[in-house]
């Protein structure tokens, strides 16, 4: 399992995402957590790639087909 987390995010704040996966791992989950730059959702601009291609490219190479 992945799990994708954007470092400025202010509607789940990094905190509060790592405190969460911790304890998904601590009951036995794994967990891949990924972070990165960003807010909650980004469009593409300078030195941010856009949550749309985040997705593609770090979380969808973890999903089974």
């Amino acid at each position: 399992m992945a799990h994708l987390a954007h470092l400025q995010d202010t509607t789940y704040p990094i905190a509060t995402v790592r405190t969460e996966l911790q304890q998904l791992v601590t009951a036995g989950f794994p967990v891949n957590g990924i972070e990165r730059p960003g807010t909650h959702y980004d469009e593409p601009g300078p030195g941010v790639p856009g949550t749309d291609e985040d997705i593609k490219v770090l979380l969808l190479p973890h999903v089974d087909s």
